[in-house]
């Protein structure tokens, strides 16, 4: 029976022991690691491959360039169904030019708006307070030979496909700090002339 006492007693120590050093079950405060494809943690490539494949997630790299519906707004102001010119340093070199630069943007922005076409009067008011119509009647007739532009149906125009690289062109050289500003109506209006004088 001794023999049998100290056998037990043994057993029931080891396992008390034993207890005592399996760890205690707990929650972490720590986000728990994902496993990776293999079954171990994540490395950094599958952390990229994961990024890569949620397209929720922000990639953050190069900045994006802005679109030519956000640059045109540096032109004009969005009033109701058309645009209204803030900026008038278009950097056309002569008042022609002005005129065409400022024709084949304000169609660009209404394109890329979504409105294919726009309203001939809404043009015609734009080119009268930017003043870029002359008294000479050179505007009307450059305006009637519908260069880069064409009739869309009940006194609405669009642009042509190489009026819209016209536009493009003069989009990027309005908003390009490099390029000069040649001509615009407010430094460029011609003087008045004085009174005649009277032959004696």
């Amino acid at each position: 029976m001794q023999g049998l006492g100290d056998v037990l007693g043994d057993f029931f120590i080891q396992r008390s022991v034993a207890r005592a050093n399996q760890p205690g079950r707990h929650i972490s405060r720590e986000t728990p690691l994902l496993a990776g494809p293999s079954g171990h943690p994540p490395s950094e490539s599958d952390s990229d491959s994961a990024v890569a494949e949620d397209p929720a997630v922000e990639v953050v790299g190069e900045p994006q360039t802005p679109s030519d519906k956000a640059r045109l707004l540096k032109i004009f102001t969005v009033k109701d169904d058309t645009f209204e010119l803030h900026d008038n340093r278009l950097k056309a070199k002569t008042a022609a030019d002005y005129l065409r630069r400022l024709t084949y943007l304000f169609l660009y922005a209404h394109d890329c708006h979504g409105r294919t076409s726009a309203p001939e009067a809404e043009l015609m008011t734009v080119l009268r307070t930017a003043k870029a119509i002359d008294r000479s009647g050179n505007s009307y007739r450059w305006l009637k030979k519908r260069v880069g532009f064409v009739n869309d149906g009940e006194d609405r125009i669009k642009l042509t496909a190489p009026g819209r690289e016209e536009a493009k062109k003069a989009l990027n050289e309005a908003l390009d700090p490099k390029v000069e500003d040649g001509w615009n109506p407010d430094k460029n209006q011609p003087k008045k002339r004085g009174p005649r004088k009277q032959k004696p």
